[in-house]
């Protein structure tokens, strides 16, 4: 992990795109297109509601986010 203050622009849009759906747009999952698309919504209303420029939008919005590898974890049973 890092620390918020050294979290992008799209990382934070991809962060603000999970609760939609967790599961479904898990970046583990099989919908990674869904979940770019959910992240450049949320990219346009943060522009929309200047809340990022056009240029951080544009820049954000062609960012290759690198997700870290998922952890396999067993189930622990008592």
């Amino acid at each position: 992990g890092k620390s918020a203050k050294d979290v992008s622009i799209a990382e934070a849009a991809y962060i603000a795109a999970l609760p939609q759906a967790p599961t479904y747009l898990s970046p583990y999952g099989n919908h990674q297109n869904d979940l770019d698309k959910r992240k450049n919504s949320v990219l346009r209303h943060m522009l929309d509601n200047n809340l990022i420029t056009k240029d951080e939008y544009n820049v954000a919005k062609e960012e290759k986010v690198t997700f870290l590898p998922q952890a396999v974890t067993g189930i622990r049973a008592p």
